[in-house]
């Protein structure tokens, strides 16, 4: 039987993981953009208070 792909076991891993740690950090980005826009808001409401 023939070898069709020789990799290590990192670059196999490194594939695997690729696209949730794509999701991850791109939810993790708008997770943080929408604090900091809730954030300001709040001091926003604040200071007008």
């Amino acid at each position: 039987m023939p070898v069709g792909e020789i990799a290590t076991m990192q670059q196999l891993l490194a594939r695997t993981t690729a696209r949730p740690r794509f999701v991850t950090t791109t939810l993790a980005v708008f997770a943080g953009l929408a604090l900091l826009l809730a954030i300001t808001g709040f001091f926003a409401v604040l200071s007008r208070a």
